[in-house]
């Protein structure tokens, strides 16, 4: 039981620590109407992506350090995003 309680301990410090060295990234993708644009790709190093819902929304945990992300969608130019110290960026 002593063990058990130790491991569990020690995964929830690093659980810690990793969550520490990241922030969650939120906003909307749009076209130049501001009309949503559901299912565009938001992708952080080019490794990590999620899709955006129907209204355009997103969120996206980024690592520590990370500077940009970048938005793509079928028949738009990709676009490269600087991240800066924003948790909201809405991207037309």
């Amino acid at each position: 039981m002593r063990k058990l309680f130790l491991m569990v301990c020690l995964c929830m410090s690093v659980l810690q620590i990793w969550a520490q060295g990241s922030k969650t990234i939120t906003g909307r993708i749009t076209d130049e109407k501001g009309v949503p644009l559901s299912g565009a790709t938001v992708f952080v190093n080019d490794r990590l992506a999620k899709q955006t819902d129907s209204d355009g929304g997103y969120s996206i945990v980024v690592p520590a350090g990370t500077t940009k992300f970048t938005v793509s969608y079928i028949g738009f130019a990709t676009k490269e995003v600087d991240l800066g110290n924003k948790n909201q960026i809405n991207v037309a």
